[in-house]
């Protein structure tokens, strides 16, 4: 019994042991991990393991049906929003510390496509971390949440004023990564003293998020899907009509392109606007 629920480490094959651990961060655990909670899961529907994972589900269900706006990338991955907070600086529950959480490294969703990219996104995040930052810089993503790295927040920014793209990828990179993180989770303005104590002393971690600016990023994104959906929209360096096309674009196609520069127009006022509060919290 003690084995079962605490692995033992030494059982797996000779390929896992030599292979597999060397390319993959914790492997083993999550090897035996997720088998497991799937078999309490399996053996008891109604057991503690299952209704730990509903209360963590409906929790965000129940925000996403009409409350707090979960942004995408969260969606796939333990997310609680704090109640009472301001949209712009929204705290979320990202991590409660229990083996249920393995589980979101499986994505799954009505797009067989996506689900399996998504999945193998998160397991190539676990890699080696100069692997992860040359495959970062070529998808200009983040491997693990899928969020563009222009979007991602920039220590540089924070400590200078001005933003190092390659230098916060080098900082995200490095052995001093989770130092430097610990280090700055008891000064994080934005969280109250409870939540960032439980981020420095805890497994707990409360995560936050300008969810407006989030929600005009996601509706782009799902606007430019489907307007490149249609044969006359062109890629440049945004989507566009060429003159000849005009005519030929329905009205609901003309009607998601005028939204989708509207949207445009609010992600840049936010965006204007959270570097003028990080100018104020200096």
């Amino acid at each position: 019994m003690v084995t079962r629920a605490h692995f033992d480490y030494s059982k797996v094959s000779h390929f896992h042991n030599k292979a597999v651990r060397r390319a993959f961060l914790f492997a083993t655990w999550k090897r035996k991990s997720i088998p497991y909670t799937l078999q309490k899961v399996l053996e008891r529907p109604g057991g503690r393991t299952a209704q730990s994972i509903r209360l963590l589900t409906h929790a965000q269900r129940q925000q996403d049906s009409g409350g707090v706006y979960i942004p995408s990338f969260l969606r796939t991955r333990t997310s609680v929003p704090i109640p009472g907070e301001d949209p712009r600086e929204q705290s979320f529950l990202t991590q409660s510390g229990v083996p249920i959480e393995d589980l979101n490294t499986l994505v799954l969703g009505s797009n067989l496509r996506e689900g399996i990219q998504e999945t193998g996104m998160q397991m190539l995040a676990e890699t080696n971390p100069l692997a992860v930052y040359g495959l970062e810089s070529i998808l200009r993503k983040q491997l693990y949440t899928g969020r563009p790295l222009e979007y991602l927040d920039s220590r540089t920014e924070r400590w200078t004023g001005q933003r190092v793209p390659w230098l916060d990828r080098i900082i995200a990179a490095s052995p001093y990564s989770a130092m430097i993180s610990a280090g700055e989770k008891p000064f994080d303005t934005r969280k109250n003293i409870g939540m960032r104590g439980a981020n420095f002393l805890t497994g707990l971690k409360f995560s936050t998020y300008d969810t407006e600016k989030w929600k005009a990023l996601d509706a782009i994104e799902q606007l430019t899907d489907e307007l490149r959906q249609s044969p006359y929209v062109r890629t440049k360096e945004i989507d566009y009509v060429p003159r000849d096309y005009k005519d030929k674009l329905s009205p609901e196609m003309a009607q998601k392109m005028e939204r989708r520069k509207d949207l445009e127009k609010i992600r840049n006022k936010l965006a204007e606007e959270e570097r003028e509060r990080k100018k104020k919290r200096k």
